[in-house]
C-alpha cells in the first residue's frame, strides 16, 4: 500500500484535530474558566494601563472580586439578554425564516441559476452563492446540486459546479456584494468590543461593506480562474448524459408568485428609500454633519431586511398557497426561532464571556497594550 502524499495527512490530521474540538458553547465556558484564572492572576500582580481615549486609568480586576461575582449574578438576565447579537440576528431571520419555510428563497436561487447565460455560467454561480448568505439555509443546500445540473445540463463536468456553489456559498461569509444577516452578528460583536475603549462609539450595519464587496469580486475573479483552469481540467470531460437544468424535484410554482413576492419587496424598499429621502424623514439625522447624518438609516437596515423577508415572504406564501391562514404564519416564524435554539444557547455563553472580560477591564488592557506592541 503506497504511502499518502503529506499533504493529505496534515489535512487528515486537521480534520482529526476538528473532530475532536468541543461544543462551541463549551469552548466558551472553558474560555471563561480561563478569564476567570487570568483575572485573578493579573489583578495580583497590579496590571494597569491609560485609555488613550479617555485618559483613565484602568486597573485589572479579579472576576472573583465581591463586586464582580454581584453583578454576574444579579445581571445574568440582563446580560443574556442585552446581547447585541443575539436580537439582531434573531429579528433578521424571523423574517427571512418564514420565506425560507415558504419556498421562496429556494425558488429564486433556482431561477437565478437556470436564467444565467452558458459563457458566464461560473461566474454567475459564484455571485449567486456569494448572495446566497441571504437566504439562509437554502444556499448551501439549494445551490451546489442545482450547480451541479446546470452545469451537466451545459456539457460541464457536475462536480465542477458543486464545488464551485459550495466554496460560494461559504466565502459569502466572508465576501458579500451586499450587507445581509451576518453583517448584523458582526456588528453586535465589533461595537461592544470597540466601547471597551471608547463607550460612546457606534457602528452601522454597512460599515464593512466596502471590505466585503471587495471580497466578492477577489472571490469572483479566484473562483472563476480555479474552476475553469484548474477543478474542471482535473476532472477531465464530461462524459454523462445533458440532464435537465430543471430538477423533476423542483416543485411546481403558480405563475406569477415570485414576481409578486418581488414587487413586494420592491415596496419595502421604496417605504425606507422615501423615509430617508423625503424633507423630515424619520431616518436621516438633519442635526448631524456629514455621514452622520445616515446613521439612523444604517442602523435602521436591520429592521429593513425583517419586513422585506416577511413581507414578500407571506405574499410568496400566500400565492402558492404555503399560507392559507394567520396562524400559517405564526407556525413558519416560530419554527425558525425553534431552529435557532443552539445559537440562542451559544448566545448565552458568548454574552457572559464578553461582559466578563470587559468587567474584569482585561479587554481593555488587551487591546490597549496590544496596539502599543503593534506601534512598536
Amino acid at each position: 500500500m503506497s504511502k499518502r502524499p503529506a499533504a493529505l495527512r496534515v489535512l487528515d490530521a486537521v480534520e482529526r484535530l476538528g473532530d475532536r474540538l468541543p461544543d462551541p458553547v463549551f469552548i466558551f465556558l472553558w474560555l471563561i474558566g480561563a478569564l476567570v484564572i487570568a483575572s485573578i492572576g493579573f489583578a495580583a500582580m497590579g496590571v494597569t494601563v491609560v485609555n488613550p481615549v479617555t485618559g483613565e486609568t484602568l486597573v485589572a480586576k479579579s472576576l472573583l472580586a465581591p463586586d464582580n461575582v454581584r453583578t454576574l449574578l444579579t445581571e445574568m438576565a440582563r446580560t443574556f439578554t442585552g446581547f447585541a447579537p443575539l436580537g439582531l440576528v434573531l429579528l433578521v431571520m424571523l423574517g427571512a425564516g418564514v420565506a425560507e419555510r415558504v419556498g421562496l428563497l429556494a425558488d429564486t436561487i433556482r431561477r437565478l441559476v437556470a436564467a444565467s447565460p452558458v459563457k458566464l455560467l461560473t461566474p454567475m454561480v459564484l455571485i449567486i452563492g456569494l448572495l446566497s448568505n441571504h437566504a439562509a439555509d437554502s444556499g448551501i443546500v439549494v445551490l451546489p446540486p442545482l450547480a451541479a445540473a446546470v452545469f451537466a445540463a451545459a456539457g460541464r463536468h457536475p462536480i465542477a459546479g458543486l464545488a464551485c456553489a459550495y466554496a460560494a456559498a461559504i466565502a459569502s461569509f466572508a465576501g458579500n456584494p451586499l450587507p445581509g444577516q451576518f453583517d448584523a452578528l458582526i456588528l453586535g460583536f465589533t461595537e461592544p468590543a470597540a466601547r471597551l475603549l471608547d463607550p460612546a462609539w457606534t457602528a452601522n450595519l454597512a460599515g464593512n461593506w466596502y471590505f466585503t464587496m471587495t471580497g466578492a469580486v477577489v472571490f469572483t475573479l479566484v473562483g472563476w480562474w480555479v474552476t475553469d483552469k484548474v477543478v474542471e481540467p482535473r476532472l477531465g470531460p464530461w462524459t454523462g448524459a445533458r440532464t435537465d437544468a430543471e430538477s423533476e424535484d423542483a416543485p411546481v410554482v403558480p405563475k406569477g408568485a415570485l414576481s409578486m413576492a418581488g414587487l413586494a419587496a420592491l415596496a419595502v424598499i421604496a417605504l425606507w428609500a422615501a423615509l430617508v429621502l423625503l424633507p423630515g424623514g424619520p431616518l436621516r439625522d438633519t442635526t448631524a454633519q456629514g455621514p452622520a447624518q445616515w446613521t439612523p438609516f444604517f442602523r435602521s437596515l436591520i429592521s429593513a431586511f425583517f419586513l422585506l423577508f416577511m413581507l414578500a415572504g407571506c405574499v410568496y406564501g400566500m400565492r402558492t398557497r404555503a399560507i392559507r391562514k394567520d396562524s400559517d404564519v405564526v407556525r413558519l416564524a416560530s419554527d425558525s426561532i425553534a431552529a435557532m435554539a443552539p445559537y440562542i444557547v451559544l448566545a448565552f455563553a458568548a454574552s457572559h464571556f464578553i461582559a466578563m472580560f470587559s468587567w474584569s477591564n482585561l479587554g481593555a488592557i488587551t487591546a490597549i497594550k496590544g496596539a502599543g506592541a503593534l506601534r512598536e
